[in-house]
C-alpha cells in the first residue's frame, strides 16, 4: 500500500512542468526553516526587551500587514509576472532573518517580524498561482 502511494507520489512529481517542481522543493524548505524558527521569534523579540503590550503590537501589525499586501501582491505578480513575486518575497524573508541576526533591540527584532510577515504573504500568494498555471485541471486538487 505504502510503496503504491509512493510510486503515485512520484510520477506525479515527474510529470510536472519545471515551475511546479521548483514551488514544491521551496515550500519544503520554506517551510522546514520558517517550523524551525518561527516558535522563537517571540521569545527572541522578548529577550530584546520587548514586553507584553510591545510584543502583541508587533505580532499585530505584522498580521494586518500580511493582510492588506494580499490583493496588491496578486496585481504585481500578474503585472510584473509570477516569478519576480517570487523571488521577491523570498528576498524579503532572507533580509528578514538577517534583521533578526543584526537586531540589537525589540524594535528591530519588530521590524525582523514584519519583513518576515511580508516575505511570507508574497509567497503564499504566488504559490497557489503557480499550482493553476501549471496543473492540469484534474490534477489541482493533488498538487495543492
Amino acid at each position: 500500500m505504502l510503496e503504491s502511494v509512493t510510486s503515485k507520489g512520484v510520477d506525479f512529481i515527474r510529470r510536472q512542468h519545471r515551475a511546479f517542481k521548483v514551488n514544491i522543493y521551496r515550500n519544503l524548505i520554506s517551510k522546514f526553516s520558517i517550523g524551525l524558527t518561527q516558535q522563537y521569534q517571540s521569545i527572541y523579540v522578548s529577550a530584546l526587551g520587548a514586553g507584553a503590550m510591545e510584543l502583541g503590537y508587533v505580532s499585530s501589525v505584522g498580521g494586518v500587514a500580511s493582510t492588506l499586501l494580499t490583493v496588491p501582491v496578486g496585481w504585481l505578480a500578474d503585472r510584473y509576472g509570477i516569478r519576480k513575486m517570487l523571488i521577491t518575497g523570498l528576498s524579503v524573508m532572507l533580509l528578514s532573518f538577517l534583521a533578526f541576526g543584526l537586531a540589537q533591540s525589540w524594535q528591530m527584532g519588530g521590524l525582523a517580524m514584519g519583513l518576515f510577515t511580508m516575505g511570507f504573504s508574497f509567497s503564499m500568494v504566488v504559490c497557489p498561482m503557480i499550482c493553476g498555471n501549471t496543473l492540469r485541471n484534474e490534477e489541482r486538487v493533488t498538487g495543492m
